[in-house]
Parts: C-alpha cells; structure tokens; sequence
C-alpha cells in the first residue's frame, strides 16, 4: 500500500508487478510482507563502485608488480564469493 502511494499506482496494478519482479529474482519479500532488493540488483551498483576503485588503484599494482615481479592484485568480497576486479601479471622467468 505504502508503494502504490508514492508511485501513484492501483494496489492491484502494482501488485502485479511486483509479482513479476520477485518472480524473476529482482525483488525479496520478508516474512513481513516488505520488499527489498534481490542481490544482483545490488551487486550491479556493486560493479559500478568496484569499476571506480579499479582505476585508482590500477597505477598502484602496476607499481607493486614492477618493484616485486610479482603478479598483483585487487579483489572484492561479494556476498560470500571473492571477485577479482583487476590484476597485473609479472613477468618471471624459469
């Protein structure tokens, strides 16, 4: 009902089409009867803000792999899953 209010939507309208969107993974409902958003909308603003931190910190692994001939990396924790967000190989020979 709070919904319909400020989207200015009929119950039955919107009800529908909230159906839809828990239906296909994009919304949660409690046990309450409230919404909230499903994971991979937010791991999608998760990317952008992880897209950000890439380019700064990209120069700084280039250095770290350059002083260390080492391959670097950065990393998120998402959800439980690790995700490598960027990295630089070394160059190391046998």
């Amino acid at each position: 009902m709070e919904i319909s209010q400020l989207v200015e939507f009929h119950e039955s309208t919107l009800f529908r089409i909230l159906l839809t969107l828990e239906g296909r993974g994009y919304l949660h409902r409690n046990d309450d009867g409230a919404y909230k958003l499903a994971p991979k909308l937010l791991l999608g603003r998760l990317y952008e803000y992880s897209e950000k931190i890439r380019q700064l910190v990209h120069p700084f692994l280039e250095r770290l792999s350059h002083a260390f001939n080492e391959t670097t990396s950065l990393k998120f924790l998402f959800d439980n899953k690790i995700q490598v967000i960027d990295f630089v190989s070394a160059f190391q020979a046998d």
